[in-house]
């Protein structure tokens, strides 16, 4: 009996395995980035400033997550339940395994702790504005998802400063970034809590720079951070680097004891304990909201190519005004088209009649083209009756590619279905790029947008309203119209008509934001002039979509203030030159140290084909140069580097993974007008091959990939790979007295690069 029970939980115990081992494995979930923004919603002039916040802390967990390799999931605490309970619940909703990490960014006003020994300020919500959230509450919220490392990200001020600009690396072949992620976020477990010292309400703000004080300043060291990180420090790299980094930062500029901020750090372990501190050794995006028809996508935008920051030959204009190009103002009534008006009709009307000099409102008319037609064509699949809006590089990219009707064949603001195939290429733009980035300093965004107008081309913009832009109505500034209209009729009758001008009150179209208390919709609008001295200090004239009874005949100002504040994207378009002989005529000048000492240098023939400019004094490695350029026609530029002795060539693009764009008439500065370029490495004979192109090359990637795949010099290496598409010399005139060539014309050429090659002795 004894044996029998035995053998039962033998065999019991037998199937329990074999049923064990039969259940399906779970599958382990790779490790995700869950990022959560809790912006104060609250004031013009607060969301203004978050809405810059947001855009640079989107940036700074971009980079995080590609260095990473995590997917992320982003969110938003809703503006509308703005409170802690929200914040718990959002915490609470996150789907997170033990290797997942999050960060959380809050940007609002701080209140004091009850307990004066505690460093961080607590967070003000709706439903806790007189204590503020504690963060010891939202680390235990956080404490119970289980997972590897909480970074808590806090800027409790508006104060904002100017902020140093980041040196392009010429000498750096190596990126860092994954590893450097990695040493932060994944050799690291618990709470990181990095956040502003004090939580003050406006103490000091300097209207260039975006964002406020902290978080302009976290972005710069973080961008420091990947930029001057040695392999070598790498195991020693931690947050305390990033802070010291973001101090740095956030001092520079002002040099004032009483404003200066510096950043606080705390770090723990999951179990409470304080990590003690190292030793320093650095010295899934949500689709956009809809915005009047304008859908936000600020990382389509991010991607585009960045129009290089430059400077006019001759001094811009102190006037532009392009309205006498402009075709007559629509109204998109309920529709969400403000984005095709802005940019299939008037900025690409406008730039044709620029193009055959019609100022005849008729004759533009009859050359414009139809939004509508545009809207369609691209806009969502379910969206029925045109109100859901279309993304304006989507605009760019269908005009770039496929062109549109006549605006005669297309006149119907209700038309939602259009007929396919009726794209008109004869009305493609050849090319487009973004004006400038929301972190850009103002008066640079302000600058951009009046060189391109001095080029005498419209620019669409994108900003953020407040509801404020709905009292330059018709009804709202009527009792303004009539006075002016009774002017006018004293005017007539008046035996002295200039006193009558002295009095007269002036009707004033301009935009005044902070008329109202909080930010509203988004909209596209197109800018059509600038005048220096238009209220004061300069602004903008902006044609609107909402009608010839709205604003000024459908048009209004923008001061230049107010345009570097809510302006968040701007695009410039460019027309194809198939139509006329290419001349090409370029001037390469480099520029030595802060007194942009300009070396001698010796136009030397190469055995591979490519001239070469060689430089003749030796410079030595620290040495800072940047490189002007000036060109008499739209053209694109790419810079690749290499060494003499090392087969990897480097392709160097300022500002973004583009090329330059070059307008005509104008100067550009590489990397930029305020930065320059270090001789870093190992000391070696330098090559900085410069390309010119009526093109944008899309491959230049692949053919760089191509370069570094063969063997040989650098220079018989770029002509094995561009081969056919680089102009012969014998059809270039290169100048030798200037860095710098002549291409009189297209006809009997072959290719379509222009290659220009310096050579840098580098020594010790």
């Amino acid at each position: 009996m004894k044996a029998i029970a035995l053998s039962v939980l033998w065999l019991s115990f037998t199937l329990t395995l074999a049923q064990t081992s039969l259940k399906p494995k779970t599958k382990q979930q790779s490790p995700q980035l869950h990022v959560i923004f809790a912006l104060e919603p609250k004031g013009v002039e607060y969301g203004r400033l978050n809405m810059e916040n947001d855009s640079i802390m989107r940036q700074f967990v971009e980079v995080v997550q590609r260095g990473l390799g995590y997917p992320m999931q982003m969110r938003w605490l809703d503006t509308k339940h703005f409170t802690s309970n929200a914040l718990k619940d959002t915490i609470a909703a996150l789907k997170t395994t033990p290797n997942d990490i999050v960060i959380l960014y809050y940007s609002g006003y701080g209140i004091r702790p009850a307990k004066a020994t505690e460093t961080f300020a607590n967070w003000r919500l709706d439903d806790v504005k007189d204590t503020g959230l504690p963060l010891n509450d939202v680390e235990g919220w956080l404490k119970l998802k289980n997972i590897n490392l909480a970074l808590l990200i806090a800027d409790c001020t508006t104060e904002r400063i100017q902020s140093p600009h980041v040196v392009a690396m010429i000498g750096a072949t190596v990126d860092l970034t994954p590893e450097i992620m990695k040493q932060l976020f994944l050799r690291n477990k618990g709470i990181v809590r990095l956040g502003s010292s004090a939580p003050s309400l406006p103490a000091y703000i300097v209207n260039t720079d975006p964002g406020t004080v902290f978080t302009n300043g976290l972005y710069q060291g973080f961008q420091n951070l990947l930029n001057y990180t040695d392999p070598a420090s790498l195991p020693y790299l931690s947050f305390e680097d990033l802070q010291y980094l973001t101090n740095s930062a956030m001092r520079m500029p002002l040099g004032r004891s009483d404003i200066d901020q510096t950043s606080v750090l705390e770090l723990k372990n999951w179990d409470g304990t304080r990590v003690v501190k190292k030793q320093l050794v650095a010295g899934a995006v949500p689709v956009g909201v809809r915005w009047q028809g304008f859908i936000d996508n600020e990382q389509a935008y991010n991607e585009l190519r960045k129009k290089q920051r430059n400077r006019a030959v001759r001094f811009l204009p102190t006037r532009v005004d392009l309205s006498m190009y402009a075709p007559p103002v629509l109204d998109q009534g309920d529709k969400g088209n403000c984005v095709a008006i802005s940019i299939g009709y008037y900025m690409r009307s406008i730039m044709e009649a620029v193009k055959w000099n019609i100022t005849d409102k008729n004759m533009i008319l009859k050359r414009s083209f139809s939004p509508f037609y545009l809207y369609g064509a691209i806009k969502q699949w379910n969206d029925k009756n045109c109100t859901y809006g279309i993304e304006a590089g989507q605009a760019l990219e269908y005009l770039k590619n496929g062109g549109l009707p006549y605006f005669s064949a297309f006149p119907d603001p209700n038309l939602c279905e259009i007929e396919e195939g009726r794209s008109a290429m004869f009305s493609q733009i050849q090319d487009y790029v973004k004006l400038f980035n929301i972190i850009d300093p103002k008066q640079e965004k302000v600058l951009a947008v009046k060189q391109a107008l001095a080029e005498k081309a419209p620019v669409v913009i994108g900003i953020q309203t407040t509801s404020s832009l709905q009292e330059l109505s018709f009804t709202k500034t009527l009792i303004p119209r009539l006075k002016g209209s009774v002017w006018e009729l004293l005017d007539s009758f008046s035996e002295s008509k200039s006193t009558a001008d002295r009095s007269r009150p002036k009707l004033d179209m301009s935009w005044k934001p902070y008329q109202a208390n909080a930010l509203a919709f988004g909209h596209a609008v197109c800018v059509v002039g600038y005048d220096d001295t238009m209220l004061g200090k300069g602004a903008f004239k902006l044609v609107n979509s909402w009608g010839r009874s709205w604003g000024d005949g459908g048009y209004f100002w923008m001061s230049y203030d107010t345009f570097g504040k809510f302006a968040k994207y701007g695009y410039q378009a460019y027309l194809s030159k198939n139509n006329s002989p290419v001349r090409l005529d370029t001037d390469l000048t480099i520029a030595i140290g802060a007194s942009r000492y300009q070396p001698s240098f010796t136009r030397m023939p190469s055995d591979t084909g490519l001239v070469t400019y060689a430089i003749t004094r030796s410079l030595r490695t620290g040495t800072k140069f940047k490189f002007s350029v000036d060109a008499k026609k739209q053209t694109y530029l790419y810079l690749i580097k290499a060494s003499k002795s090392d087969s990897a060539a480097i392709l160097q693009l300022a500002g973004s993974a583009t090329p330059t764009v070059i307008a005509p008439a104008n100067r550009v500065y590489y990397p930029s007008a305020d930065e320059y370029l270090t001789l870093n490495g190992k000391p070696d004979l330098e090559y900085l091959l410069f390309l010119f192109s009526d093109r944008n090359m899309d491959y230049i990637h692949d053919f760089v990939q191509e370069i570094n795949a063969l063997k040989g010099s650098f220079p018989e290496r770029v002509k094995r790979v561009f081969g056919k598409q680089l102009i012969p010399n014998r059809q270039i005139q290169y100048k030798p007295k200037k860095m710098g060539f002549f291409l009189s014309s297209t006809k009997g050429v072959s290719g379509w690069v222009v290659p220009l090659l310096v050579s840098i002795n580098h020594v010790p």
